[in-house]
């Protein structure tokens, strides 16, 4: 799913990656004090995070479907998008953080998506009892996104946003009819990738493997050279000492060779 949290782990990464940088360019300390103040943003994140899942357990509860999302096809079309990019017919799960603008009714409520040019929605079919204005949360159900609200702003001008249903009836409608065709695409995409990894370590394991033949073929003909050279010299010891020094490198090389070939077929079996 494109996370709009930054995680933890993803967070430190960048901070390994980018403390070097720094460090590089400036010196010890201030790379310590850049490490510090990414960490504590990180920190920050992770934590504001965990209070906007708290609070939509709080209002909404928890369904099974989005505690399941990362082995549950329940993600659907949403695993992909931005919230900005969704749209009709898109269902599944996100974890984009809402701020309540207010409330409709009891079973509705205009949000606005805590991310860069995002647009206001509806959340539809959740019990609204405990929403209040601008309080923050993640909301943790399946989403089916199948109509539009219409709602007059306080501008007076009309605004049409989509509706983010949230009736488990719908969600399994869609699901049951969408969820197979989502898995196998899944499934075909993930034999697609292991067989691009396969093709690669083919190409790997060739290109060593003429490489080693190429280093063999030319030992063996330094070899023969040096033959030649060795029977027309008086003084032979320079040259039985070089016939020694390339035979030796030739054994190495061709006992790497049958190691390469022999690692290669076990890892095929």
């Amino acid at each position: 799913m494109r996370n709009q949290k930054w995680t933890m782990v993803a967070l430190l990464v960048f901070v390994s990656q980018a403390a070097g940088q720094t460090a590089r360019k400036f010196g010890s300390v201030e790379a310590q004090d850049f490490i510090n103040g990414q960490k504590e943003r990180a920190a920050a994140q992770a934590a504001l995070y965990k209070k906007h899942l708290e609070m939509g357990s709080d209002l909404f509860g928890v369904s099974k479907h989005w505690s399941l999302k990362a082995e549950d096809t329940a993600n659907g079309t949403l695993i992909t998008k931005y919230v900005t990019e969704f749209k009709i017919d898109d269902w599944g799960c996100t974890d984009v953080a809402f701020k309540v603008i207010s409330k409709v009714n009891e079973k509705e409520c205009l949000v606005q998506p805590q991310f860069p040019d995002a647009k206001t929605m509806l959340i539809r079919g959740l019990d609204m009892k405990k929403v209040t204005d601008d309080v923050e949360f993640v909301l943790q159900h399946p989403i089916v996104i199948q109509d539009t609200y219409s709602y007059k702003a306080v501008s007076s001008s009309k605004r049409t946003v989509l509706v983010l249903n949230c009736d488990e009836t719908k969600f399994k409608e869609v699901f049951e009819k969408k969820g197979p065709v989502i898995k196998k695409e899944r499934d075909q995409l993930i034999a697609d990738n292991a067989k691009r990894v396969e093709q690669a370590k083919q190409k790997a394991h060739d290109h060593s493997v003429e490489e080693a033949k190429a280093k063999i073929a030319d030992l063996k003909e330094q070899i023969s050279k040096n033959e030649e050279l060795l029977s027309k010299a008086r003084n032979r010891k320079p040259y039985f000492d070089i016939d020694k020094k390339l035979k030796e490198q030739l054994k190495t090389e061709e006992k790497g060779l049958a190691e390469l070939l022999k690692k290669y077929a076990n890892e095929k079996k």
